[in-house]
């Protein structure tokens, strides 16, 4: 009987399944990984998709293969580390979600993620069929590539989830993605390419409690969850190069949303053990880009890009498993992204980049929780590149995400609906640091 009643406490399992944040490639809603795939689009601050001139375009722009006269291949090593932190209101502050202090505390404790560095590896490849150095290359061009899209991996101290600070440990959301592409050059003047989305979707929770939303106010029940899920999606990406000068690109990108639908297991261990089959869809949103690039002078090329994530368009998930299932509200909305960046070619061999980007947040007061710490973010880029020979070069670059300002989540008055009160009042602030290399091979 306990069994069954204890469906009703999972509510708060739908927060944790996101407790990245569904984190897109660019800057995540919420403090994730920033732009992904290439040394190059990284130090231009993620200002690409009007550039995509090596075979990482099948992210940014997939036309963009079919202006690479060689075959190519790359190889691409990302080093991230992430760091968020949440500060709870003074212990003077009570809430339905506070958790009480401790007997002669005044404050409570601050919650710091760890800073564990994470490899993001990815590799692509494209080929418009020509000889040596491109020569009587075709105007069509094939492309593959592999990376993880969107999401990673959150972990807090033991110390500060137990005890005192109950609720989310580890958790692991994630997109990896294996796209196939094809490109055509139309003209001097016009490219268009697409590419297959095939996308694996990762889930993975440790937490110390549950949510007893069968209480008269709720409460947090002391019983260790594990739950793990994986499924497989399509989705599709569709790219337009314009060039209506030498000097002067176009680019319009957009990425089609895809829902996973994941299935695995739920685990809890209360007397007796729970064990049971969990179903849910791991959303990732739509997007949209429009950039372009153009060259004052010979030496130098600037570009400029927008992003539009159509994070609106999530206002719930729903997790099922037996007896029934049950819906968590996410609330989110739209955010925007604007990028700038620039290379400059120093002498024949090297280039030196720089950029920067802004992006709203995802997340409202509402749906803030530790794991997001999703505010407006700043975004700056800067790297090199250096032809070791004709055929091999090598590109690095480090990005450094951040908030100016911490961002005030306030306690919701008791006016306020229950539904819409904010869950996690306090101060948050996140930042993310990462340092890419990549290779690539022409012949």
């Amino acid at each position: 009987m306990r069994a069954d009643r204890t469906c009703g406490r999972l509510l708060a399992l739908g927060v944790a399944l996101l407790a990245l944040g569904p984190a897109r490639d660019a800057l995540a809603a919420g403090f994730g990984r920033p732009n992904i795939v290439g040394a190059p689009a990284i130090g231009m601050g993620g200002a690409f998709a009007a550039i995509a001139d090596d075979p990482s375009a099948i992210r940014h722009n997939p036309a963009g293969i079919s202006l690479i006269p060689q075959t190519s291949f790359l190889l691409d090593v990302g080093l991230v580390i992430p760091d968020r932190q949440y500060q709870p209101p003074d212990c003077s502050v009570t809430g339905p979600d506070l958790e009480a202090c401790p007997a002669g505390a005044t404050t409570r404790r601050l919650e710091r993620e760890m800073m564990t560095p994470t490899l993001m590896p990815a590799l692509a490849f494209s080929t418009r069929f020509g000889k040596a150095h491109g020569e009587g290359a075709s105007r069509l061009a094939l492309g593959f590539a592999s990376f993880l899209s969107q999401g990673g991996a959150i972990a807090f101290s033991d110390k500060l989830s137990r005890g005192d600070r109950k609720g989310m440990r580890k958790t692991q959301i994630a997109l990896l993605e294996f796209v196939p592409a094809v490109a055509y050059q139309a003209s001097d003047f016009l490219a268009v390419g697409a590419g297959l989305r095939i996308g694996v979707g990762l889930f993975d929770l440790d937490a110390t409690t549950i949510w007893d939303a069968t209480a008269p106010h709720g409460k947090l029940i002391d019983a260790p969850v594990k739950a793990s899920t994986v499924g497989v999606t399509a989705g599709a990406s569709l790219g337009v190069m314009v060039r209506p000068t030498r000097w002067l690109n176009l680019a319009f990108v957009y990425h089609t949303g895809m829902k996973v639908p994941a299935s695995g297991s739920l685990d809890i261990e209360l007397t007796p053990a729970i064990h049971k089959s969990l179903n849910v869809d791991l959303p990732f949103p739509q997007q949209l880009t429009v950039g372009a690039a153009f060259k004052p002078l010979d030496r130098l090329r600037l570009a400029v890009q927008l992003d539009w994530t159509n994070w609106a368009s999530f206002q719930q998930l729903l997790l099922r498993y037996p007896p029934t299932p049950a819906a968590v509200y996410l609330n989110f909305q739209d955010a925007w992204a604007g990028h700038v960046g620039g290379e400059y070619l120093i002498g024949d061999s090297m280039v030196a980049r720089l950029g920067y980007a802004i992006e709203t947040n995802a997340i409202p007061d509402v749906s803030m929780e530790r794991q997001y710490a999703d505010g407006l973010k700043h975004t700056i880029g800067a790297g090199f590149g250096y032809a070791i020979t004709k055929r091999f070069r090598l590109d690095a670059a480090f990005e450094y995400l951040f908030s100016p300002t911490a961002r005030e989540v306030p306690v919701s008055g008791a006016s306020v609906p229950s539904g819409l009160q904010n869950v996690a009042p306090g101060t948050y602030k996140g930042a993310v640091y990462q340092a890419l290399l990549t290779g690539q091979f022409r012949y």
